[in-house]
């Protein structure tokens, strides 16, 4: 028996929640087959299952799809996304995960490491797994929208300190924090909302290679892809909304700033023309030949400058 230690890992559900190690054959009931699609020999031995339709392996095997249900009578093909948590890259930066699933067989394919895969093996070796191959899917789709959940949380968090801190952001540092937020969101929501419409499908169109009460859970799954996407679409206005209450502060600073200097202004300006007239180097110049009169013109400014700033406080300008 061949085996793919870094592309292909397929494992045999024993109806209790634990998941072992089984050849890589669909004929294994109760298994499922997890491939890493971008490695030759996971692509040869994907070629080379005849229970599996051309349009399922074009699906599992295509470098970018966007989120999708195809269902009828004998398999049910989804595209789905899922958060990248992996190091060093974007978690909006989402990770496809392809389904195949057939009787009481399911093939996933993806490209990265995926945690929302990687959790639901570590749930299946530790005997905490799904029972059936359709538990497995739901648990599939519950842990794509947890993870989702989590970073919508992230982001809310991320802008409930923004709003709190207003006052003291500096433009350089929070503008382009609030435009990664929106870019974020709209990746996000960019895979996000076909795949709720994905999921919506596979409810809607009832395929008999699942019962009844995978759809009343299902239902609850994509009710909650509903409510994340309601949330990203308020998190959307709040940053819109942040970001525009951020410039209206920092517009108000500045019209303070400008009002200050425009009141000094006023208080000085007559007195600037005073100075600027006596100063005048010309003959007939009154008062040069008087001992007092440095002393004259000083008190006579201050006297203006007293008269302006009470006028301005009764006019109520500051």
């Amino acid at each position: 028996m061949s085996t793919y230690s870094d592309t292909l890992t397929s494992l045999v559900l024993d109806g209790a929640g634990l998941g072992t190690d089984c050849p890589h054959d669909l004929s294994v009931v109760n298994s499922w087959h997890h491939i890493n699609y971008t490695h030759p020999e996971a692509q040869q031995w994907l070629s080379k299952q005849s229970q599996v339709s051309d349009l399922a392996k074009e699906n599992l095997l295509s470098v970018e799809t966007r989120p999708r249900a195809i269902i009828d009578e004998e398999e049910v093909v989804l595209s789905l996304r899922g958060m990248n948590f992996n190091s060093n890259a974007s978690p909006e930066d989402m990770i496809s995960i392809r389904v195949w699933l057939k009787g009481d067989c399911m093939i996933t394919s993806c490209n990265r490491s995926s945690r929302s895969i990687n959790t639901l093996m570590a749930n299946l070796r530790s005997g905490k797994g799904g029972e059936s191959i359709s538990a497995l899917l739901l648990s599939l789709i519950d842990q794509l929208g947890r993870f989702a959940d989590e970073f919508t949380d992230e982001l809310e968090l991320m802008l409930d300190y923004e709003e709190d801190n207003i006052k003291i952001n500096d433009f350089e540092r929070f503008h382009p924090q609030m435009n990664k937020l929106r870019r974020q969101i709209a990746f996000i929501k960019r895979y996000l909302s076909p795949q709720r419409e994905a999921l919506d499908r596979l409810f809607r169109h009832k395929s008999p290679l699942f019962e009844d009460h995978f759809y009343d859970q299902l239902y609850i799954y994509v009710d909650r892809f509903m409510f994340i996407l309601e949330h990203l679409d308020l998190l959307k206005e709040r940053a819109m909304s942040l970001q525009e209450q951020f410039m209206a502060y920092v517009g108000h600073q500045q019209n303070s700033r400008l009002y200050v200097l425009a009141i000094i202004s006023a208080l000085f300006l007559p007195l600037t023309f005073l100075s600027g007239l006596l100063g005048m180097n010309v003959g007939g110049m009154p008062g040069t030949e008087y001992e007092h009169a440095f002393w004259v013109v000083s008190l006579s400014c201050t006297v203006m400058a007293v008269v302006l700033l009470f006028w301005f406080k009764r006019k109520h300008w500051f």
